[in-house]
């Protein structure tokens, strides 16, 4: 394959996988406190020969779209909804995982946990319990919570600097290396969620354009290979 078919081949691996990150990201626009993958790309040039260079088209790891959500009231005491760029800290098997989505519930212990039954963490990085009836429940914006006037606990809210470190697991949790720093300005908000940050229009339009580039491309392909199929018959018709 000449190096017009490398660059094609190149791109298309490139939008092969814009593909599934768009495809992955339409599945779960009505995923309560999901967000969408970005997926960019850069230019790699290498050497062909003196004084020319080949551009060939790499796509980096998919970074979360921190945007917000559109805010759905629920009236649920025990759904909430984080702002800004904050997220919500749980602890996992594997570790501590962050996430925007704030439908929990209570375990056999009295912990508040996710849907998948991984503890929320509050600011003293141990689980959250909740002592009292949660119809009594009461948040304040900073995510202190209260039963009956007595504080029971506090949401640790997340924030960080280096999104692009975050490595997803599943649709919803979060992991990176990064320490975490408290997102101050994020409120939070009782018997709310956030929504998912797709656009499903947006989403599907930018579908259709890719797979249309990544036809076009295989076009491409396919065309530098019925060249050079006929070049090489050519030269052995000269041969024979």
């Amino acid at each position: 394959m000449e190096n017009t078919g490398y660059v094609a081949l190149s791109r298309q691996l490139a939008l092969q996988n814009q593909l599934s990150v768009l495809a992955h990201n339409i599945a779960n626009a009505n995923t309560t406190g999901f967000m969408g993958d970005d997926l960019t790309f850069q230019q790699v040039l290498t050497r062909a020969e003196p004084g020319r260079t080949i551009a060939f088209v790499q796509d980096l790891t998919p970074e979360p779209d921190l945007s917000e959500g559109e805010l759905r009231m629920t009236g649920s005491p025990l759904d909430f909804a984080i702002g800004r760029d904050g997220m919500f800290a749980v602890q996992t098997e594997g570790g501590v995982r962050y996430t925007r989505a704030g439908h929990f519930r209570l375990d056999q212990d009295n912990r508040l946990v996710t849907f998948d039954g991984d503890p929320v963490l509050g600011v003293d990085d141990r689980p959250i319990r909740l002592p009292g009836a949660v119809d009594a429940l009461e948040v304040g914006t900073d995510g202190t919570l209260s039963i009956d006037g007595e504080v029971v606990g506090q949401f640790r809210r997340a924030s960080f600097e280096e999104p692009e470190r975050f490595e997803r697991e599943g649709a919803m949790l979060f992991r990176t290396d990064e320490a975490p720093g408290v997102a101050a300005d994020a409120e939070i908000h009782q018997g709310a969620l956030e929504a998912s940050n797709v656009e499903p229009i947006l989403a599907m339009t930018r579908l259709m354009e890719t797979n249309r580039a990544f036809q076009k491309t295989q076009k491409l392909i396919e065309t530098q290979h019925d060249m050079t199929r006929k070049a090489v018959e050519r030269q052995l018709d000269v041969r024979g």
